[in-house]
């Protein structure tokens, strides 16, 4: 009997994980005594004040950001302060300069944007945020090429379906 003592003994040592109680730092300090009336409520005023301190430096810090914000937005570009106001509603400012386009390809997505996607901008607006991007995201040449060329098969496909009705007219009155 002692043996399977033994054996369950040394397999427990060996198989089972060590269990270790280590006591945290303040659990070795003996307890504090109680807090009297006047002491619970001094300190409340301490955390108070504290919490009131940290409110108002929040406050300044965040006016502050405000400002800064607000004087680096200034210093912009009216146009590109235009552009934010107006294309940052629905896109990422990255997303809207991701492709860079021609003069035509901008003033042809800007009034794309207002038609179809519903934009709100101002007379005017379109063709100085238009410019702006022009001027700012140019296209490299062979995309200008591209849209000089799409834009020339446009003009081309509407002159022939002109002239087709315009033929089709005539022959009807015949």
């Amino acid at each position: 009997m002692r043996v399977w003592w033994i054996v369950l003994t040394v397999a427990a040592v060996v198989f089972c994980p060590a269990a270790y109680g280590e006591m945290e730092g303040d659990e070795y300090l003996p307890p504090a005594p109680p807090l009297s009336q006047e002491e619970v409520l001094e300190r409340r005023e301490k955390v108070l004040e504290e919490a009131r301190q940290a409110r108002i430096a929040a406050d300044a810090q965040q006016e502050a950001e405000q400002l800064r914000r607000e004087q680096e937005l200034a210093a912009r570009p009216p146009a590109q302060r235009l552009l934010e106001l107006r294309c940052t509603g629905c896109h990422e400012i990255e997303l809207v300069t991701l492709k860079p386009r021609t003069t035509f390809g901008w003033a042809w997505v800007t009034l794309r944007m207002q038609w179809i996607n519903g934009a709100v901008l101002e007379p005017g607006e379109r063709t100085r945020i238009a410019t702006y991007l022009a001027d700012h995201h140019r296209a490299p040449p062979r995309r200008a090429l591209i849209e000089l060329a799409v834009a020339a098969m446009i003009v081309a496909l509407l002159a022939g379906l002109s002239w087709r009705a315009i033929r089709a007219r005539r022959a009807r009155k015949r």
